[in-house]
């Protein structure tokens, strides 16, 4: 069974104009191309040299068909897909191109996966836990960043910029950042 360790720190957010204790998982390294290539080769007898070409042919692939709006499904993992946020508009020709904020390539994982992730055991300074039960799939599990949830009773009730811009090109609510933020 697979087990990450967990760290919490203390982190002003300025939502809620307070200090709160965020928990996240420790992320010890990120494995290169490289990396995985050697992995992959080792594990399945295929040599480096064919590996290495199948992966890029592969990778290419993904890029060029996300990059012209297909969804791809990676099998057990799950799927990458083209994301837009767009300002929203009172009348249609205001909306469409000119509306785009931005435009993010977004991986919504398998339920194969997210099964896989709720029998992860968590380590907490040498206490261990389950995972908790893994939620519906929002398409959203790309972030880098721990996810911070706040009872909106404790958010204080502001005016807003009015702007709408919570339209996505997937049609399913997602709110798409670019890439890096």
């Amino acid at each position: 069974m697979a087990k990450i360790q967990v760290k919490t720190r203390k982190q002003r957010l300025a939502l809620l104009d307070a200090d709160k204790f965020i928990t996240s998982a420790v992320r010890y390294s990120t494995l290169s191309q490289d990396d995985l290539i050697n992995l992959a080769a080792e594990n399945s007898g295929i040599s480096k040299a064919n590996m290495a070409a199948a992966f890029y042919a592969i990778t290419q692939q993904i890029e060029q068909f996300v990059c012209n709006g297909h969804g791809l499904e990676l099998g057990r993992l799950g799927t990458f897909y083209i994301s837009t946020k767009a300002k929203a508009a009172d009348t249609a020709e205001d909306a469409g191109i000119g509306a785009l904020v931005s435009v993010a390539v977004k991986f919504r994982q398998s339920k194969n996966l997210r099964d896989l992730m709720s029998r992860i055991t968590f380590i907490n300074g040498g206490a261990s836990t389950m995972a908790p039960a893994a939620p519906d799939d929002d398409g959203d599990d790309d972030d880098d960043d721990p996810e911070v949830i706040v009872d909106s009773s404790d958010v204080p009730v502001t005016g807003g910029d009015g702007s709408g811009d919570n339209t996505s090109g997937e049609g399913e609510g997602d709110n798409a950042t670019p890439a890096g933020n």
